[in-house]
């Protein structure tokens, strides 16, 4: 897996002036973009999942299965999960940074067995992990690989 986090939005740390901090290694970049073109709720909600991994684990008669389905909510950058581990049923949500365009969600395959890596395309339509969800033992966990974020630059004088 690829240890970078790339952030890609427009950088305008150029435009800060006198604000921008050096030599501190605490330094942040800061991103701006103007995100105002999707609408943040949505009109149709589908009721089938955008997205989902399932595989079938212990004995396939008992219908036991691990994944996550991913289903849209009322609000366009918010995601509900629906996560299985065999009879267990959770649930939680995604929130996918708003970046001008709209959002598409992905699942991909773990490194284990019974892992998942959730996120969603960019721009140019590359895949961003943002969580992984596993399973080991009797314990079924959520966590997030990535962070993303989105500013807003406003142009007052």
């Amino acid at each position: 897996m690829k240890s970078t986090i790339l952030l890609f939005v427009i950088a305008m740390t150029a435009c800060t002036g006198g604000n921008k901090q050096t030599g501190n290694a605490t330094d942040s970049v800061v991103a701006y973009a103007l995100n105002d073109t999707i609408p943040l709720t949505r009109k149709q909600i589908s009721k089938v999942p955008v997205a989902s991994y399932m595989i079938p684990i212990n004995n396939p008669v008992l219908q036991q299965y691990f994944g996550v389905k991913v289903y849209e909510t009322p609000f366009t950058f918010k995601y509900l999960l629906k996560m299985q581990y065999e009879g267990m049923i959770e649930t939680d949500t995604l929130k996918i940074p708003n970046f001008g365009t709209w959002p598409i969600v992905e699942v991909h395959k773990g490194a284990d067995k019974r892992s998942c890596i959730i996120g969603f395309l960019d721009k140019q339509k590359n895949f961003k992990e943002y969580k992984i969800l596993s399973a080991k033992g009797d314990k079924l966990s959520l966590v997030t690989l990535k962070r993303y974020g989105v500013g807003v630059y406003s142009s007052s004088k």
